[in-house]
């Protein structure tokens, strides 16, 4: 079994409930949502959307480099990001269920494949409409998260906005809940006033970033 890896790299990590912590990433080569012509529109990491971009690792040997790294170096955190990793699902399967037994393991993943009960943090997008993906998610995924996986919308219009909140407060959601402004395409500023007038919603959602922007503005890879 062989995957595409566009690139791995050693940062903290600049989203989420684990911001902050020093973070060994592997960034998974290839996008279904890309390769089929609607690529989101606010994602940034263009360059990982091809698998033809990358190299082809067989799953144990990315392994052994993630144990030969992790101990080298330290780390308690891996995050499996992309592109999308369950694009290559069953394949991957194996690969997060190794990695989750030995570290703290974060999957990212765009929202619109099945996930399932594992040891990892699932860190999980839903799409707004400015994103031209929301019919592809899965919101019955919304089901299976815990309150160790994240749950995150992208906002960039009113519109984002008011869908994400609507579906928070439909659902009983156990994850962590993060509403994130679309990168200088919406101040934190606005978001956080939208938030704030609804008191019901002010108890149950985060406001995230991208620090790694802020940390690394001139660099596109290995953030």
């Amino acid at each position: 079994m062989s995957i595409p890896i566009s690139e791995t790299f050693i940062s903290p990590q600049g989203e989420g409930i684990t911001v902050g912590l020093m973070t060994l990433f592997i960034r998974v080569a290839g996008c279904d949502y890309a390769t089929n012509g609607h690529p989101c529109k606010y994602c940034d990491t263009s360059y990982a959307w091809k698998s033809s971009n990358s190299k082809m690792f067989e799953v144990d040997d990315i392994q052994k480099q993630v144990e030969l790294t992790m101990r080298t170096m330290n780390l308690k955190q891996v995050s499996l990001t992309g592109g999308e990793p369950l694009s290559y699902s069953p394949e991957i399967n194996s690969l997060i269920h190794y990695l989750g037994k030995r570290f703290s393991l974060s999957v990212e993943t765009n929202g619109g494949h099945p996930i399932w009960r594992e040891d990892c943090m699932w860190s999980m997008d839903l799409k707004c409409p400015s994103s031209g993906n929301t019919k592809h998610n899965i919101y019955s995924n919304l089901k299976l998260l815990t309150n160790r996986d994240q749950v995150k919308f992208v906002v960039e219009t009113r519109d984002d906005y008011n869908f994400a909140r609507d579906l928070v407060k439909s659902r009983v959601v156990f994850a962590n809940v993060i509403f994130q402004p679309s990168w200088k395409l919406l101040k934190h500023s606005t978001l956080i006033s939208w938030i704030k007038e609804d008191k019901d919603l002010m108890r149950i959602v985060r406001v995230g970033d991208q620090l790694q922007k802020r940390w690394y503005p001139r660099l596109k890879k290995g953030v």
